[in-house]
Protein backbone atom coordinates (compact mmCIF):
# COMPACT_ATOMS: atom_id res chain seq x y z
CA UNK A 1 0.00 0.00 0.00
CA UNK A 2 2.21 2.80 -1.15
CA UNK A 3 1.06 6.41 -0.66
CA UNK A 4 3.75 7.71 -2.78
CA UNK A 5 2.05 9.15 -6.47
CA UNK A 6 3.19 8.15 -9.12
CA UNK A 7 3.89 10.63 -12.03
CA UNK A 8 1.58 8.74 -14.06
CA UNK A 9 -1.22 9.56 -11.82
CA UNK A 10 -3.58 12.24 -12.41
CA UNK A 11 -4.60 14.86 -9.97
CA UNK A 12 -8.47 14.11 -10.04
CA UNK A 13 -7.20 10.33 -8.69
CA UNK A 14 -4.87 11.77 -5.86
CA UNK A 15 -7.16 14.14 -4.77
CA UNK A 16 -10.64 11.54 -5.35
CA UNK A 17 -8.34 9.42 -2.71
CA UNK A 18 -7.67 11.98 -0.54
CA UNK A 19 -11.63 12.76 -0.25
CA UNK A 20 -12.23 9.26 0.60
CA UNK A 21 -9.39 9.20 3.35
CA UNK A 22 -10.53 12.16 4.98
CA UNK A 23 -14.32 10.90 5.37
CA UNK A 24 -12.08 8.14 7.14
CA UNK A 25 -9.75 10.07 9.05
CA UNK A 26 -12.82 13.02 10.41
CA UNK A 27 -13.53 9.18 12.43
CA UNK A 28 -10.56 8.07 13.90
CA UNK A 29 -10.85 7.37 17.54
CA UNK A 30 -8.09 9.08 19.92
CA UNK A 31 -6.13 5.74 20.78
CA UNK A 32 -5.50 5.20 17.07
CA UNK A 33 -4.36 8.75 16.55
CA UNK A 34 -1.97 7.97 19.53
CA UNK A 35 -0.83 4.94 18.20
CA UNK A 36 0.27 6.30 14.60
CA UNK A 37 2.06 9.29 16.19
CA UNK A 38 3.72 6.72 18.63
CA UNK A 39 4.94 4.92 15.41
CA UNK A 40 5.76 8.15 13.69
CA UNK A 41 8.30 8.49 16.82
CA UNK A 42 9.48 5.56 16.67
CA UNK A 43 10.41 5.47 12.94
CA UNK A 44 11.85 8.96 12.68
CA UNK A 45 14.51 7.62 15.66
CA UNK A 46 15.07 4.11 14.15
CA UNK A 47 15.90 6.16 10.43
CA UNK A 48 17.63 8.89 12.00
CA UNK A 49 20.70 8.04 10.24
CA UNK A 50 19.51 7.66 6.53
CA UNK A 51 17.19 10.68 6.68
CA UNK A 52 20.90 12.47 7.76
CA UNK A 53 22.57 11.24 5.13
CA UNK A 54 19.81 12.29 2.51
CA UNK A 55 19.79 15.60 3.59
CA UNK A 56 23.52 15.90 3.52
CA UNK A 57 23.44 14.74 -0.09
CA UNK A 58 20.23 17.83 -0.79
CA UNK A 59 22.50 20.24 0.84
CA UNK A 60 25.63 19.68 -1.28
CA UNK A 61 23.37 19.43 -4.38
CA UNK A 62 21.74 23.19 -2.99
CA UNK A 63 25.71 24.08 -2.69
CA UNK A 64 26.63 22.90 -5.78
CA UNK A 65 23.68 24.92 -7.76
CA UNK A 66 24.61 28.19 -6.05
CA UNK A 67 22.27 28.70 -2.92
CA UNK A 68 24.50 30.70 -0.16
CA UNK A 69 24.52 29.73 3.65
CA UNK A 70 21.18 31.34 5.29
CA UNK A 71 19.43 29.28 2.19
CA UNK A 72 21.12 26.15 3.18
CA UNK A 73 20.18 26.47 6.78
CA UNK A 74 16.25 26.38 5.48
CA UNK A 75 17.40 22.39 4.12
CA UNK A 76 20.29 21.26 6.17
CA UNK A 77 18.92 18.85 9.44
CA UNK A 78 21.06 17.81 12.04
CA UNK A 79 20.56 15.54 14.54
CA UNK A 80 19.44 18.24 16.66
CA UNK A 81 16.37 19.18 14.41
CA UNK A 82 15.31 16.09 13.94
CA UNK A 83 15.21 15.70 17.54
CA UNK A 84 13.02 18.88 17.86
CA UNK A 85 10.83 17.23 15.10
CA UNK A 86 10.32 14.15 17.32
CA UNK A 87 9.69 16.04 20.29
CA UNK A 88 7.08 18.86 18.44
CA UNK A 89 5.32 15.59 17.51
CA UNK A 90 5.55 14.03 20.95
CA UNK A 91 3.89 17.28 22.19
CA UNK A 92 1.51 16.68 20.12
CA UNK A 93 0.55 13.46 20.61
CA UNK A 94 0.29 14.71 24.19
CA UNK A 95 -2.60 17.43 23.30
CA UNK A 96 -5.79 17.07 23.80
CA UNK A 97 -7.67 16.07 20.90
CA UNK A 98 -10.01 18.92 19.45
CA UNK A 99 -12.26 16.56 16.91
CA UNK A 100 -15.64 16.36 18.25
CA UNK A 101 -15.07 18.89 20.75
CA UNK A 102 -18.61 21.10 21.92
CA UNK A 103 -17.05 24.75 21.09
CA UNK A 104 -20.67 26.39 22.64
CA UNK A 105 -24.31 25.41 22.51
CA UNK A 106 -27.72 26.21 23.22
CA UNK A 107 -31.23 25.89 23.43
CA UNK A 108 -34.03 28.21 21.63
CA UNK A 109 -36.86 29.34 22.81
CA UNK A 110 -38.81 26.42 20.17
CA UNK A 111 -36.70 23.97 22.06
CA UNK A 112 -34.35 23.49 19.42
CA UNK A 113 -30.82 21.95 20.96
CA UNK A 114 -28.29 23.86 19.16
CA UNK A 115 -24.41 22.67 19.08
CA UNK A 116 -21.33 24.19 17.33
CA UNK A 117 -19.20 21.20 17.19
CA UNK A 118 -15.27 21.27 15.89
CA UNK A 119 -14.35 19.41 12.73
CA UNK A 120 -11.36 18.59 10.49
CA UNK A 121 -10.98 20.69 7.63
CA UNK A 122 -10.86 17.90 4.95
CA UNK A 123 -8.32 17.72 2.41
CA UNK A 124 -5.49 20.20 2.64
CA UNK A 125 -2.63 20.83 0.13
CA UNK A 126 0.49 21.58 1.27
CA UNK A 127 2.37 23.62 -1.24
CA UNK A 128 6.42 24.03 -0.02
CA UNK A 129 9.44 24.68 -1.32
CA UNK A 130 13.21 23.97 0.75
CA UNK A 131 11.99 22.94 3.94
CA UNK A 132 11.68 19.45 4.22
CA UNK A 133 10.62 19.33 7.42
CA UNK A 134 6.82 20.14 6.84
CA UNK A 135 6.76 16.97 5.79
CA UNK A 136 6.67 15.35 9.52
CA UNK A 137 4.65 18.02 10.49
CA UNK A 138 2.10 18.04 7.83
CA UNK A 139 2.01 14.38 8.00
CA UNK A 140 1.72 14.68 12.09
CA UNK A 141 -1.26 17.45 12.28
CA UNK A 142 -3.26 15.47 9.42
CA UNK A 143 -3.06 12.49 12.10
CA UNK A 144 -4.48 14.42 14.95
CA UNK A 145 -6.69 16.44 13.53
CA UNK A 146 -8.47 13.73 11.21
CA UNK A 147 -7.34 15.50 7.96
CA UNK A 148 -5.85 14.42 5.01
CA UNK A 149 -3.06 15.65 2.73
CA UNK A 150 -1.55 16.13 -0.76
CA UNK A 151 2.38 17.43 -0.24
CA UNK A 152 4.32 18.83 -2.83
CA UNK A 153 7.71 20.00 -2.68
CA UNK A 154 9.81 21.89 -5.06
CA UNK A 155 13.02 23.65 -5.54
CA UNK A 156 15.43 21.91 -3.25
CA UNK A 157 15.95 19.18 -0.29
CA UNK A 158 13.16 16.70 -2.43
CA UNK A 159 15.00 13.46 -1.81
CA UNK A 160 14.67 14.25 2.09
CA UNK A 161 11.32 15.16 1.40
CA UNK A 162 10.96 11.84 -0.29
CA UNK A 163 12.59 10.21 2.72
CA UNK A 164 10.49 11.40 5.40
CA UNK A 165 7.51 10.55 3.20
CA UNK A 166 8.31 6.86 2.83
CA UNK A 167 9.28 6.36 6.39
CA UNK A 168 5.95 7.76 7.83
CA UNK A 169 3.79 6.39 5.38
CA UNK A 170 5.24 3.24 6.27
CA UNK A 171 4.38 3.98 10.17
CA UNK A 172 1.02 4.91 8.73
CA UNK A 173 -0.08 1.48 7.27
CA UNK A 174 1.57 -0.82 10.09
CA UNK A 175 -0.27 1.51 12.50
CA UNK A 176 -3.75 0.90 10.81
CA UNK A 177 -4.31 4.55 9.42
CA UNK A 178 -6.66 5.33 6.78
CA UNK A 179 -5.17 4.80 2.99
CA UNK A 180 -3.79 7.43 1.34
CA UNK A 181 -4.40 9.90 4.25
CA UNK A 182 -0.97 11.35 3.49
CA UNK A 183 0.10 11.35 0.08
CA UNK A 184 3.65 12.89 -1.29
CA UNK A 185 4.00 13.97 -4.86
CA UNK A 186 6.96 12.27 -6.49
CA UNK A 187 7.25 14.72 -9.05
CA UNK A 188 8.14 18.26 -8.80
CA UNK A 189 6.48 19.52 -11.84
CA UNK A 190 4.75 22.89 -10.78
CA UNK A 191 1.64 21.97 -13.48
CA UNK A 192 0.39 19.25 -10.08
CA UNK A 193 0.48 22.25 -7.78
CA UNK A 194 -1.24 24.18 -10.29
CA UNK A 195 -3.81 21.17 -10.69
CA UNK A 196 -4.26 21.11 -6.97
CA UNK A 197 -5.60 24.36 -6.91
CA UNK A 198 -8.01 24.45 -9.39
CA UNK A 199 -9.49 21.19 -7.65
CA UNK A 200 -11.71 23.31 -5.37
CA UNK A 201 -14.29 20.69 -5.43
CA UNK A 202 -12.10 17.42 -4.03
CA UNK A 203 -9.36 20.14 -1.87
CA UNK A 204 -10.70 22.08 1.07
CA UNK A 205 -7.73 24.15 1.71
CA UNK A 206 -4.32 24.90 0.02
CA UNK A 207 -1.23 26.06 2.44
CA UNK A 208 1.78 27.37 0.84
CA UNK A 209 5.12 27.77 1.87
CA UNK A 210 8.09 29.22 0.55
CA UNK A 211 9.42 32.85 -0.53
CA UNK A 212 6.49 35.61 -0.83
CA UNK A 213 7.05 35.16 -4.34
CA UNK A 214 5.16 31.69 -4.09
CA UNK A 215 3.02 32.52 -1.27
CA UNK A 216 1.47 35.16 -3.48
CA UNK A 217 1.68 33.31 -6.72
CA UNK A 218 -0.63 30.73 -5.16
CA UNK A 219 -2.95 33.10 -3.50
CA UNK A 220 -3.47 34.74 -6.90
CA UNK A 221 -3.94 31.18 -8.59
CA UNK A 222 -6.12 28.78 -6.46
CA UNK A 223 -9.62 28.45 -6.55
CA UNK A 224 -9.26 26.87 -3.77
CA UNK A 225 -9.19 28.61 -0.45
CA UNK A 226 -5.64 29.75 0.93
CA UNK A 227 -4.33 29.61 4.52
CA UNK A 228 -1.60 32.36 3.56
CA UNK A 229 1.91 32.08 5.09
CA UNK A 230 4.27 34.86 5.61
CA UNK A 231 7.77 34.90 5.37
CA UNK A 232 9.48 35.50 7.94
CA UNK A 233 10.12 39.13 8.77
CA UNK A 234 10.09 41.40 12.25
CA UNK A 235 10.07 44.54 13.29
CA UNK A 236 11.90 45.43 16.57
CA UNK A 237 11.67 48.90 17.99
CA UNK A 238 13.97 50.09 20.54
CA UNK A 239 12.07 52.77 22.72
CA UNK A 240 14.26 55.22 24.39
CA UNK A 241 13.88 54.18 28.14
CA UNK A 242 15.30 50.54 27.55
CA UNK A 243 18.84 49.60 29.43
CA UNK A 244 22.01 48.54 28.44
CA UNK A 245 21.50 45.43 29.44
CA UNK A 246 18.17 44.60 27.79
CA UNK A 247 19.95 45.78 24.19
CA UNK A 248 22.31 43.38 24.84
CA UNK A 249 20.45 40.67 26.09
CA UNK A 250 17.25 41.05 23.84
CA UNK A 251 18.46 42.42 20.88
CA UNK A 252 22.15 41.47 20.24
CA UNK A 253 22.13 38.01 22.19
CA UNK A 254 18.42 36.88 21.13
CA UNK A 255 17.74 38.79 17.73
CA UNK A 256 20.39 39.68 15.49
CA UNK A 257 22.83 36.69 16.37
CA UNK A 258 19.85 34.25 14.94
CA UNK A 259 18.65 36.64 12.09
CA UNK A 260 20.65 34.43 9.16
CA UNK A 261 20.48 31.16 11.23
CA UNK A 262 16.49 31.34 11.28
CA UNK A 263 16.44 32.87 7.90
CA UNK A 264 14.49 35.85 9.31
CA UNK A 265 14.54 39.15 7.93
CA UNK A 266 14.34 42.16 10.60
CA UNK A 267 13.46 45.92 10.48
CA UNK A 268 15.32 47.42 13.57
CA UNK A 269 13.81 51.23 14.84
CA UNK A 270 15.83 52.59 17.54
CA UNK A 271 14.72 55.61 19.18
CA UNK A 272 16.98 58.94 18.04
CA UNK A 273 18.14 59.14 21.40
CA UNK A 274 19.79 55.90 21.48
CA UNK A 275 21.25 56.11 18.04
CA UNK A 276 24.56 57.93 18.79
CA UNK A 277 25.48 55.03 21.40
CA UNK A 278 23.42 51.75 19.68
CA UNK A 279 24.21 52.42 15.91
CA UNK A 280 28.03 52.09 16.29
CA UNK A 281 27.45 48.72 18.55
CA UNK A 282 25.08 47.15 16.50
CA UNK A 283 27.12 47.59 13.29
CA UNK A 284 29.76 45.94 14.80
CA UNK A 285 28.10 43.71 16.23
CA UNK A 286 26.56 42.42 12.82
CA UNK A 287 29.78 42.57 11.00
CA UNK A 288 31.01 40.06 13.48
CA UNK A 289 28.02 37.76 13.32
CA UNK A 290 27.95 37.97 9.30
CA UNK A 291 24.72 39.62 9.46
CA UNK A 292 23.62 41.49 6.16
CA UNK A 293 23.00 45.13 7.54
CA UNK A 294 21.41 48.02 5.27
CA UNK A 295 21.43 51.20 7.75
CA UNK A 296 19.09 54.24 6.40
CA UNK A 297 20.63 57.09 5.42
CA UNK A 298 20.05 58.89 8.66
CA UNK A 299 21.82 56.13 10.54
CA UNK A 300 25.01 56.30 8.19
CA UNK A 301 26.39 59.67 10.05
CA UNK A 302 27.18 57.95 13.11
CA UNK A 303 29.12 55.10 11.17
CA UNK A 304 32.66 55.39 10.14
CA UNK A 305 33.39 53.96 6.05
CA UNK A 306 34.83 50.80 7.09
CA UNK A 307 31.94 49.94 9.36
CA UNK A 308 29.43 49.69 6.88
CA UNK A 309 28.04 46.45 5.21
CA UNK A 310 25.58 45.92 2.44
CA UNK A 311 22.17 44.40 2.58
CA UNK A 312 20.66 42.89 -0.31
CA UNK A 313 17.05 43.55 0.74
CA UNK A 314 14.14 42.22 3.04
CA UNK A 315 13.56 39.17 1.21
CA UNK A 316 16.96 38.00 2.29
CA UNK A 317 18.19 36.99 6.08
CA UNK A 318 19.70 40.72 7.46
CA UNK A 319 18.53 43.75 9.28
CA UNK A 320 17.75 47.23 7.81
CA UNK A 321 18.17 49.89 10.46
CA UNK A 322 16.46 53.12 10.76
CA UNK A 323 15.93 55.96 13.68
CA UNK A 324 12.62 57.36 14.61
CA UNK A 325 11.86 60.36 17.15
CA UNK A 326 9.19 58.18 19.15
CA UNK A 327 6.35 55.76 19.62
CA UNK A 328 4.08 57.54 17.35
CA UNK A 329 6.92 57.36 14.61
CA UNK A 330 7.19 53.41 15.45
CA UNK A 331 3.79 52.00 15.30
CA UNK A 332 3.18 54.47 12.28
CA UNK A 333 6.33 52.83 10.81
CA UNK A 334 5.17 49.25 11.31
CA UNK A 335 1.28 50.25 9.98
CA UNK A 336 2.87 51.83 6.66
CA UNK A 337 5.90 49.03 6.12
CA UNK A 338 5.62 45.78 8.36
CA UNK A 339 4.48 42.33 7.11
CA UNK A 340 1.75 41.69 10.29
CA UNK A 341 4.20 38.57 11.33
CA UNK A 342 5.90 39.39 14.34
CA UNK A 343 6.49 42.99 15.79
CA UNK A 344 8.20 43.49 19.15
CA UNK A 345 9.15 46.46 21.63
CA UNK A 346 11.85 46.35 24.07
CA UNK A 347 10.50 48.96 26.88
CA UNK A 348 10.60 49.69 30.50
CA UNK A 349 7.46 51.35 30.50
CA UNK A 350 4.15 49.13 31.13
CA UNK A 351 1.81 52.29 29.04
CA UNK A 352 4.09 52.44 26.52
CA UNK A 353 3.91 48.56 25.95
CA UNK A 354 0.24 48.50 26.56
CA UNK A 355 -0.53 50.59 24.00
CA UNK A 356 1.89 49.12 21.10
CA UNK A 357 0.32 45.93 21.96
CA UNK A 358 -2.69 47.63 21.45
CA UNK A 359 -2.05 49.75 18.25
CA UNK A 360 0.17 46.99 16.58
CA UNK A 361 -1.87 44.27 13.91
CA UNK A 362 0.22 41.73 14.06
CA UNK A 363 0.07 37.94 14.30
CA UNK A 364 2.90 37.69 17.25
CA UNK A 365 3.23 41.06 19.27
CA UNK A 366 6.25 40.89 21.75
CA UNK A 367 6.82 42.84 24.85
CA UNK A 368 10.39 42.23 25.97
CA UNK A 369 11.08 38.60 24.34
CA UNK A 370 12.65 38.32 20.86
CA UNK A 371 10.63 36.75 18.21
CA UNK A 372 13.84 34.76 17.48
CA UNK A 373 14.37 33.37 20.86
CA UNK A 374 14.07 28.98 20.28
CA UNK A 375 11.96 30.36 17.63
CA UNK A 376 9.01 31.36 19.18
CA UNK A 377 6.28 30.59 16.76
CA UNK A 378 4.49 27.33 17.71
CA UNK A 379 3.97 29.15 21.29
CA UNK A 380 4.92 25.42 22.84
CA UNK A 381 1.83 23.31 21.25
CA UNK A 382 4.18 21.29 19.14
CA UNK A 383 3.59 21.08 15.20
CA UNK A 384 3.09 23.40 13.11
CA UNK A 385 2.94 24.45 9.62
CA UNK A 386 3.73 28.02 9.24
CA UNK A 387 2.55 31.50 10.55
CA UNK A 388 -0.91 32.95 9.26
CA UNK A 389 -0.53 36.76 8.50
CA UNK A 390 -3.98 37.10 7.35
CA UNK A 391 -7.12 37.11 9.24
CA UNK A 392 -8.90 34.25 7.42
CA UNK A 393 -8.98 31.26 8.11
CA UNK A 394 -6.01 30.96 10.84
CA UNK A 395 -3.92 33.74 11.94
CA UNK A 396 -0.69 32.95 14.02
CA UNK A 397 0.67 29.44 14.44
CA UNK A 398 -0.83 27.20 11.60
CA UNK A 399 -1.68 24.36 14.38
CA UNK A 400 -3.68 21.59 15.26
CA UNK A 401 -6.60 23.85 16.00
CA UNK A 402 -6.40 25.99 13.18
CA UNK A 403 -6.51 22.93 10.98
CA UNK A 404 -10.01 22.44 12.35
CA UNK A 405 -13.74 24.20 11.37
CA UNK A 406 -17.01 23.41 12.75
CA UNK A 407 -20.61 22.06 11.64
CA UNK A 408 -23.88 22.97 13.92
CA UNK A 409 -25.68 20.05 15.00
CA UNK A 410 -29.53 20.76 15.75
CA UNK A 411 -31.75 18.34 17.39
CA UNK A 412 -34.98 18.98 18.09
CA UNK A 413 -37.18 17.21 20.64
CA UNK A 414 -38.25 13.64 20.47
Amino acid sequence: MDKLVKQSETMQEIASRARRAALQAALMPGDLKTKILNAFLSDLHEHRDLILQVNAEDVELAREAGCQEPHLNLLRMTNESLQSIIQRIRLLNEAPDPIGEVIEGWRQSDGLSVQKVRIPLGVMGVLFHDRPYLVADAAALSVKSGNAAILWSGRYGFGTSLMLSRVLNNAMENAGAPAHQMQFLESQDPDLAEQMMQMYHLVDAIIPKGNDAWVQFVSENSLVPVISTGYQRCVVYAHEDVTQPMMNRLLLEQTLSRICQQMMSCALLIHENLAPEWVPKIHQFCLEQNVPLRPCDRTREWLTSDLRSDYEGDLCPGVYLTTVSDLNRAIDWIHQSGHRHSDMIMTQSLSVSQRFTREVDSAFVYVNASPLSAHNTDLGQGCHIGVGTHKLHARGPLGLRELTTYKYVLQGEV
